[in-house]
């Protein structure tokens, strides 16, 4: 029997929610009108020799929004080339 292990990953106290690609180990969130990406594969393989960093060393801001922008959240088109807000 192959032996597996669940890890949970979450925004911690951000009250994000994380939008998964379909296509990468990568996910978004929108933070304080940024657009934050989130190496997935990074995390796992750090997580798996438990060597986990602080959370800015798994994150990019891939856009800054304006502040007139309000956006309510944010949607990954199906082909992974726009997001939606």
């Amino acid at each position: 029997m192959i032996n597996h292990e669940i890890v949970q990953i979450t925004t911690g106290n951000r009250d994000q929610e994380l939008h998964l690609s379909r296509k990468k180990s990568q996910a978004y969130l929108l933070r304080n009108n940024d657009i934050v990406r989130l190496d997935i594969a990074k995390l796992l393989k750090d997580s798996e020799n438990d060597q986990l960093s602080e959370p800015s060393d798994y994150e990019v801001v891939v856009s800054k929004l304006a502040d007139s922008i309000n956006p309510g959240g944010i949607a990954l088109d199906h082909d992974e080339g726009y997001l939606y807000f």
